[in-house]
């Protein structure tokens, strides 16, 4: 079932799909647009780290195993932060909804659903 299915869903060719287009959900984080750059060479839109225990430790006869989780922080969306760990990874976004560099919301008032009977 295409996007036009649905009720007031915008139809090809309208100016808010061509602004805003779809774009894949699970992409590389290379495809972002710098949003801090520090050099011609260096440009930033996620920060990463690792934090927790780096100390390598025995487990069992054999294998090691390591308690620190990664961290990436983005700079696009202050409050969006995901932390993973052997494969599991949780994101949580604490922000107020306003990207990096934008000035602010400035919502429009909707029209009016009915007319006044007269």
């Amino acid at each position: 079932m295409g996007r036009s299915a649905y009720i007031g869903a915008p139809e090809e060719g309208d100016p808010i799909l061509e602004s805003d287009p779809q774009v894949e959900r699970f992409r590389s984080l290379a495809e972002d647009n710098p949003v801090m750059r520090v050099s011609e060479e260096q440009a930033f839109s996620w920060i990463s780290k690792v934090c927790g225990d780096q100390q390598k430790y025995k487990e069992g006869a054999e294998g090691t195993v390591q308690y620190a989780v990664n961290v990436v922080n983005s700079l696009r969306w202050p409050g969006a932060i995901t932390v993973s760990k052997k494969g599991k990874y949780c994101s949580v976004y604490i922000g107020d909804g306003i990207k990096w560099g934008d000035s602010s919301i400035n919502p429009s008032e909707p029209p009016d659903v009915c007319a006044d009977p007269a």
